[in-house]
């Protein structure tokens, strides 16, 4: 389920494309347009890196070593740019200073609050990624020989 949190990010983002027009000029419409903008550019990213942890998820049962290291490279795939937005979100709501909107941005500028609500959703896909990568290495392969 983990691995599919980036895709369900993106959906539910593409999803609320129509909300966004409705409320363009608000705190939430500029936050959902941060949001459509990873979600169009990271889906270059999410396919292969959903593909290579369900392919690792679906071996563990018969070959766990090589299940854990396909999941481990999906996991951390998916963990190190979750956990980049998630650094760089915080350090800029913690700077206190509002940066002003550049003319040739492609994306609008965030109060700190927005910028720790646009933060959140990439602080739980690394949390969670985290936490399947602390479980995939401390467990150890089943009571049955690994055929790999």
């Amino acid at each position: 389920m983990v691995a599919l949190l980036p895709v369900l990010f993106a959906a539910a983002t593409m999803l609320s494309a129509h909300y966004l027009d409705e409320h363009r000029q608000s705190g939430i419409g500029d936050v959902l347009s941060n949001w459509y903008f990873i979600a169009v550019i990271g889906s270059v990213v999410i396919a292969p890196v959903v593909a290579v942890s369900l392919s690792g998820a679906a071996a563990l049962t018969r070959r766990f070593r090589i299940g854990r290291l396909l999941s481990t490279v999906g996991c951390t795939a998916a963990l190190l740019p979750a956990a980049a937005l998630t650094y760089a979100g915080i350090s800029e709501a913690l700077s206190g200073g509002i940066r002003q909107q550049d003319p040739n941005s492609w994306t609008p500028s965030l109060s700190a609050l927005e910028t720790l609500v646009f933060t959140a959703p990439f602080a739980v896909i690394a949390g969670a990624n985290i936490w399947v990568l602390v479980r995939l290495w401390t467990r150890g392969p089943s009571t049955q020989d690994d055929k790999a």
